[in-house]
């Protein structure tokens, strides 16, 4: 992993906010929280460790050089797991300093495990009650999935709506009725179909994700952050998917210090189980895309520009990277620079695109140039957009 993305990641830790279970102590003092920890990764350098929490997923710092604390939390997070090994799945008291690092933690007793249960991070399997015609009832299922994937829709509904008078628990069924009603754009009728199948496979990440998506679409915010805070927590199948659209919410609400949170924690993970050879998926170059726009909006424009020159590493030839360098460099200042980044943005933009590009690259033009000699070489072959008063 690059150093300045290694810094950021552990700025990011230390800079972790409130969640469930946590108290708080006077004056800035120390404070306490109940959570699972789900990953621990060394940094190269070998004298810091980085602790993913389970619940509300973040990343805290567990510094280790110079640290008399350190070897207690190793022994804590090594005994409560069975294999040895750091990645544990029990809740402790997690206590952090003033500065937000890790200072000490403990296993929880058996009354406050009783307490916090609902912080348990113990996966839920899947129940589904058997019928008794079964067999053709998975028969008749595999031919709604067929006609889901061809586009089908409502003769796919027909099909399960049939299945399911004759099986109403089994959460499959529920949920490939949602995933249909929602390709009719019906997202309110596909939230309540995928909340009936949720309560029979309660933990299911891709369920979890597809109610948070369809709250969105409904523009209710808050349920849609719920869940999505649900299906990142229990993604252990290393989807971009529900990153990619929780981060991307998070820029529209906006809330870009909980979309870098996000976007750290999925790094974290992809570091943790695939280190130097990386991860790909159709997901995660815009992943990155829109976490560089939040790190923009925070007005952590460094960031944002090395993550989007690392971005036309991978792909010089798309507008969209070179347009939004180009706004970062405006807004640092640095207007020559952010000028061409813009031309080069129009040359490669598509037909449709290129005159709200040119109009506003043309109106940073003059904004740049209101009170320096103008630059020919840079003008944008059209008008500055008129200033709203």
């Amino acid at each position: 992993m690059d150093i300045k993305i290694i810094l950021i990641l552990i700025g990011l830790a230390i800079a972790s906010g409130p969640v469930a279970g946590q108290t708080h102590a006077p004056n800035g003092g120390e404070r306490t929280e109940v959570n699972y920890v789900r990953g621990v990764r060394p940094l190269p350098a070998g004298d810091v460790e980085i602790l993913e929490l389970g619940h509300h997923p973040r990343l805290c710092t567990l510094f280790v050089a110079g640290n008399p604390d350190h070897l207690q939390i190793q022994r804590v997070l090594k005994n409560g797991n069975e294999n040895g090994g750091y990645s544990c799945n029990r809740l402790f008291s997690i206590t952090f300093n003033p500065n937000g690092q890790l200072a000490s933690m403990r296993p929880l007793t058996d009354a406050e495990n009783e307490k916090y249960s609902d912080l348990q991070p113990i996966m839920a399997l899947a129940v589904a009650a058997p019928s008794a015609d079964e067999a053709t009832l998975s028969g008749q299922f595999k031919k709604a999935q067929t006609l889901y994937d061809e586009g089908k829709s409502d003769a796919a509904i027909t099909l399960l709506n049939n299945i399911i008078s004759r099986n109403t628990q089994n959460p499959d069924y529920h949920f490939l009725k949602a995933k249909c009603l929602a390709k009719k754009e019906q997202h309110a009728q596909a939230l309540r179909e995928a909340a009936f199948a949720l309560k029979m496979d309660p933990q299911n990440p891709e369920l979890l994700h597809f109610i948070a998506v369809s709250a969105y679409f409904l523009k209710d915010y808050p349920k849609a952050a719920e869940y999505f805070e649900k299906a990142v927590q229990h993604d252990y199948v290393h989807s971009a998917l529900p990153f990619h659209n929780y981060v991307r919410m998070l820029i529209e609400i906006p809330r870009p210090d909980r979309a870098i949170e996000i976007y750290q924690v999925w790094k974290h993970r992809v570091d943790l189980l695939w280190g130097t050879q990386g991860y790909q998926d159709p997901y995660t170059e815009d992943l990155d895309f829109y976490a560089a726009q939040a790190f923009e909006l925070a007005h952590q424009f460094g960031t944002a520009l090395f993550m989007y020159d690392e971005l036309l590493v991978i792909d010089p030839l798309f507008y969209g990277y070179h347009a939004q360098r180009a706004r970062v460099l405006m807004k640092k200042g640095e207007g020559i620079e952010a000028l061409q980044s813009f031309h080069e943005a129009l040359r490669l933009a598509p037909k449709e695109e290129k005159d709200a590009l040119c109009g506003e690259a043309a109106q940073a033009y003059a904004d740049y140039f209101r009170n320096k000699p103008a630059n020919e070489t840079l003008a944008f072959p059209c008008a500055p957009k008129p200033r709203e008063h």
